[in-house]
């Protein structure tokens, strides 16, 4: 069953109409996918120099599985993010703590 639409001239309801389909697709796009980049959760605190901020789910990926509740439970302050530094020699060798350093414009 489909939807027809009067196609008179002067009858804006067919751009009403696709107007209204296309927010309900972009609605249903950020609960699919997730919230835009844009109005992601941003770190509460920051890093010290020569340390990474990575978000904890892209270091449970990254890391073995046995450490998932180890790295999750480093989240202090819970805004799901970490500092992670790499050894120079072994790439696949890290050291991660929470991001609670307090960078300038923090209150």
């Amino acid at each position: 069953m489909g939807i027809v639409l009067p196609t008179g001239k002067g009858n804006d309801m067919r751009a009403k109409f696709r107007s209204h389909l296309l927010a309900l697709g972009a609605a249903l796009g950020w609960v699919v996918l997730g919230t835009p980049p844009s109005m992601a959760a941003q770190p509460e605190g920051g890093c010290a120099p020569g340390w990474e901020t990575w978000r904890v789910q892209k270091l449970v990926n990254f890391a073995q599985p046995q450490f998932e509740d180890t790295i999750r439970s480093t989240d202090r302050n819970d805004d799901g993010f970490l500092c992670v530094k790499f050894d120079k020699r072994e790439p696949n060798v890290f050291t991660f703590v929470d991001n609670n350093l307090q960078v300038e414009g923090d209150s």
